[in-house]
């Protein structure tokens, strides 16, 4: 994945996104964004459909040009996301 190219990537919304279920250039990745540790984070914009739960969407991700950060969008609305360490990596339970 080159810096500043698209790439598209489906992830689940069942366990939140805070960190994301796809590894991106064989790293995990989380964000810090305000309020993302809470549990099955989720921002309102990317959230499924009222009455329904879950699911996946597609993201556009774009890898920052350092390669420490990478933006990722949906209907808009975009989050920074940095790699994760192994032993940060939170599995959806």
């Amino acid at each position: 994945m080159a810096p500043q190219e698209p790439l598209t990537v489906t992830v689940s919304r069942d366990c939140g996104v805070q960190q994301l279920d796809t590894a991106i250039k064989g790293q995990i990745w989380a964000t810090d964004e305000a309020g993302s540790q809470a549990f099955q984070w989720v921002p309102t914009e990317w959230a499924p459909p009222s009455g329904t739960y879950g699911g996946t969407i597609v993201l556009e991700v774009r890898l920052s040009s350092s390669g420490d950060s990478l933006t990722a969008t949906y209907k808009g609305r975009s989050v920074l996301y940095r790699p994760v360490a192994d032993d940060e990596v939170r599995f959806c339970e």
